[in-house]
Formats: structure tokens, sequence, C-alpha cells
């Protein structure tokens, strides 16, 4: 049974249905506004507009609010002033120079009241990343950088980083090792693999830590596009301008059908095996029981209804080096 490109994933609905600014909105912005910053084309003066909030926040809101519910944002509003700015070195170099665009000021305002309601929206929702720290309020790199310190003690714990301390560059000293890619693999395997890790989130903090959603693997259809994207980047390379053809596409497919069991089977030994060595918390038994007898039974499955649709008779299926 094939799956539809709209039936594979989904998301939850967060919706905002209106945004309505109020004059209250637009005055709070108006009396925060920098007077010392440039004016745009309309040739508005931010100070006019702080100094004026009072008397300007109520047509402003209308302005806005119309601007939404036509979902028309006015022309005038997208034109720009571009001002050379000066970077270092020589001044008579044009390179030297970066462009600096000055919008309408009113422009910004409005942006930044849309910008309110969209902030305030993806808070409440839960919507960012719990390690998105550019850019919000409260957060910094201080916390991305405990963050990271704290995934590498993890790693060294798994005998996953190696400490040279013999070595007297520093930037030696340090390698990481991702146990995945210490071997050479069939081309077959490293896209079973990677189709296989479509249907698995390993963000979720509560316990087995992980979640599995076999309907998230990719179709046949979404399939052959990776292979044709594969395949037009290694012609390139090559500087190969034939065409992709339809065996070629298939011969992959077959390749990663029969790869995605195999990965099954080795990311189950490994949870085997880290069940007794590791200290790391994850659910390595529900891991277990996941790869070895859900996934491999729809799977073998799956792959039985492929044979019978695609192999040719006394045909082998076979996988290639890269």
């Amino acid at each position: 049974m094939q799956i539809s490109a709209d039936e594979q994933f989904t998301y939850p609905q967060h919706i905002i249905e209106k945004i309505e600014i109020s004059p209250r909105d637009v005055q709070d912005i108006l009396e925060t506004l920098d007077t010392s910053k440039a004016v745009g084309p309309d040739g508005v003066n931010p100070k006019l507009l702080r100094e004026a909030s009072s008397e300007l926040a109520e047509p402003l809101s209308k302005v806005f609010n119309l601007s939404l519910l036509l979902k028309i944002f006015p022309e005038q509003w997208k034109v720009a002033n571009i001002v050379p700015v000066f970077k270092k070195d020589d001044p008579k170099s044009v390179n030297n120079y970066r462009p600096i665009s000055l919008l309408s000021v009113i422009s910004k305002v409005f942006e930044k009241c849309v910008y309110r309601y969209l902030h305030n929206f993806i808070v409440e929702n839960n919507l960012l990343s719990q390690h998105q720290s550019g850019f919000r309020k409260g957060d910094s790199t201080v916390n991305q950088l405990l963050f990271i310190t704290h995934e590498f003690s993890k790693a060294l714990d798994a005998s996953n980083i190696l400490l040279n301390e013999s070595e007297t560059d520093p930037e030696k000293q340090l390698t990481l090792i991702d146990l995945e890619y210490c071997s050479y693999n069939y081309r077959g395997f490293d896209f079973g693999n990677h189709f296989c890790e479509w249907t698995y989130n390993y963000t979720e903090e509560k316990f087995p830590n992980f979640t599995c959603k076999p309907e998230c693997y990719p179709s046949k259809e979404e399939q052959y596009q990776f292979f044709r994207d594969y395949l037009t980047e290694k012609r390139r390379l090559r500087n190969d301008r034939s065409e992709i053809t339809e065996d070629e596409l298939l011969t992959l497919y077959k390749e990663a059908t029969v790869c995605a069991v195999a990965s099954h089977y080795l990311w189950g030994i490994w949870s085997i095996v880290q069940l007794e060595i590791c200290n790391i918390e994850f659910g390595y038994l529900v891991s277990i029981i996941n790869r070895f007898i859900l996934k491999i039974n729809s799977f073998m499955i799956s792959f039985l209804h492929f044979v019978s649709d695609t192999a040719q008779p006394n045909e082998a299926v076979e996988t290639r080096k890269i």
C-alpha cells in the first residue's frame, strides 16, 4: 500500500485565527522609536512619530488592520533607499562598502506590531526548540555553551570521544567518533538507513527518549526524487551528461529496500550492546523491541510485496559500493 506525500507527515495545527492591532499596541512601539535613525523614502521622521504617538496610534492601527484584512502590503512601504556604508580598508574600493536599506519607519512599526502577536503565539504554543537561543528574550549563547558542554560530557561517558594527550596541537587532541561512519558502507545501506531515520525522533525528553512513526517512511515517489538528486550530483562530479534512466532508479530502490531491513538489525544489535555498557539515559530495551519485532516484521511484509512487484525472473538484488 502506497502512502501519498500528503499522508506521510502530520503536524499539530497551530493557526492564528486573527491579528487585531490595537491603538495601545501601536503607541507602545511609537514611544520606543529610536529618534536617531534615518528616515525612509517617505520622509517620515521617527522623532515626529514618537512625539505624536498618542495622536497617531489610533489612525495607524486602523491602517494596519485594514492592510491585514485586505492582505495587501502598501507598495510604498516596500521601497527602500539604499545607502553604502563603509566597512574597512580602502575607502576608494566599492567592495569595501555594504548596502543598507532604509525602509519607511511606519512600515517597521507595522512589522513590530505583527511580530508581537507572532512571537507570543509561538511561545505560548511552545513551537520553538528549547535549544533555540538566538533572538530570544532571556536566553543567550551561554545556555547553548552549557548544553554543548553537557553533550560532550555524555559522549565522553559513552566512549565516543578520544583525547590524545600526546598531541601538542589543541585542535588535534580531540577526536569525535561517530560509530555509524566508522566503516565503508554500501550505498544501499546508506540510503536504507537514511530512510529509516525519517521515522525516528530522538529529541524526546521523556523515556524512552525517542518516538517512531512508521508512516513517515518515504514513499516510492519520495525515494525516487532523492535518488534523482543523488544521481544528478554524481553525474555533475563526473561531468556525465547522460539522462537518468528508470532502471537506475529501480536499482537504487531495490538496494535501499533490502538494506533498510539490515539497518534495523544493525541498530537493534547496537542497542543490545549499549544496554550493557552505556550509562546515558535512553530506552535501549524499547529500541531493541522496536527494531527487532515491530519494525522488522512490517518491513519484511513490505519487502515481500516489493519483490513480487519489481523482481524479474531469476533476477538477484545486488548492492554496489559508491
